[in-house]
């Protein structure tokens, strides 16, 4: 019998060897258990640093998309109050404005005074100095008779 270091025989080398060799078996499937784990871990940690900068990216962007809304609102608010003055303006313009009444009445003094039958100035004076001849012939009759 050759003794080893564990000591014993033949037959107690083989126990060993057994135990040794599944205490290897398992002690491998821990490291290979640990790497599996380890490889996990590197991959959760490569996808939480993926959602992380996708996260600030999307926040960036829905930041800049809300920046961009609120100038866009207040576009909106200074289109509308300018509307709203030149709604006044109208509605005041409008108020000055002649009614189809007001209209109506001027239509039937126009007809009474009917302007287009009114003399011009030198129609006048051509009726005046008619008229004068008329009554400087009138007086010249008169005297010599």
């Amino acid at each position: 019998m050759a003794n080893t270091i564990f000591g014993g025989g033949d037959k107690n080398n083989e126990v060993y060897e057994q135990k040794f060799s599944s205490q290897s078996k398992t002690l491998l499937k821990l490291i290979e258990r640990q790497k599996e784990a380890e490889n996990s871990l590197d991959l959760l940690g490569e996808k939480l640093e993926l959602l992380d900068h996708n996260s600030v990216k999307n926040f960036k962007k829905a930041f800049s998309d809300i920046k961009v809304l609120g100038e866009e609102l207040r576009d909106l608010r200074e289109a509308f109050e300018k509307q709203g003055e030149f709604n006044t303006k109208v509605k005041r313009q409008l108020s000055l404005m002649a009614s189809t009444d007001d209209v109506s009445h001027l239509e039937k003094y126009i007809e009474l005074w009917n302007p287009m039958d009114f003399v011009t100035r030198q129609e006048i004076d051509e009726l005046r100095a008619k008229i004068k001849d008329d009554l400087v012939e009138i007086i010249e009759k008169f005297m010599k008779d």
